[in-house]
């Protein structure tokens, strides 16, 4: 018996098992929950069927990516997932004091498949050379990359403090 397991029913769970149960909670096949974490449906199978230990880094994983308490999946105790707040967008959001517009565009932003994402940066970056165009000639002769770069360079410094005045 591993330090994993813990007592269900008549039996010890092991970790490999209550993986198992979190991707059939979530009515998931193994090469979907797989593709979530990085991983290959036959890795996947091998570690839900016991014959491969877990790796810390994919319990990590498997709990940031679906909500999963960490304690539940180690040792069995506890729910199987954490509450809405807890989740990495729930801190963010809090951290920043988002409303719920930005929030939800964030959130939105995420679940958007990689090639979704390339259409709204080249858009927004389309849009920041039509309004910017004037001040920085340069930005449009350049690639996406280099103009991602150059306007996170430029928000950062050309900030403006409030209340302080520029003394000569």
């Amino acid at each position: 018996m591993s330090a994993f397991d813990t007592r269900k029913g008549d039996y010890f769970m092991t970790i490999n098992e209550r993986i198992k149960e979190v991707r059939c909670a979530l009515n998931m096949t193994q090469k979907e929950f797989g593709n979530k974490i990085t991983l290959a449906q036959t890795y996947l199978s091998q570690i839900e069927n016991g014959e491969r230990d877990v790796a810390e880094k994919i319990i990590k994983i498997i709990c940031l990516q679906f909500n999963v308490d960490e304690l539940w999946l180690r040792t069995g105790e506890g729910n199987m997932f954490t509450n809405d707040d807890d989740t990495l967008l729930d801190q963010i959001s809090k951290r920043h004091s988002l409303d719920s517009f930005s929030r939800a565009f964030i959130e939105t932003y995420i679940k958007l498949p990689p090639s979704h994402r390339d259409v709204f940066k080249n858009f927004t970056l389309s849009l920041m050379n039509e309004v910017s165009g004037e001040l920085h000639p340069d930005v449009g002769k350049l690639d996406v990359n280099t103009r991602t770069r150059n306007a996170a360079n430029t928000h950062k410094s050309e900030r403006i403090e409030p209340n302080r005045t520029n003394k000569k």
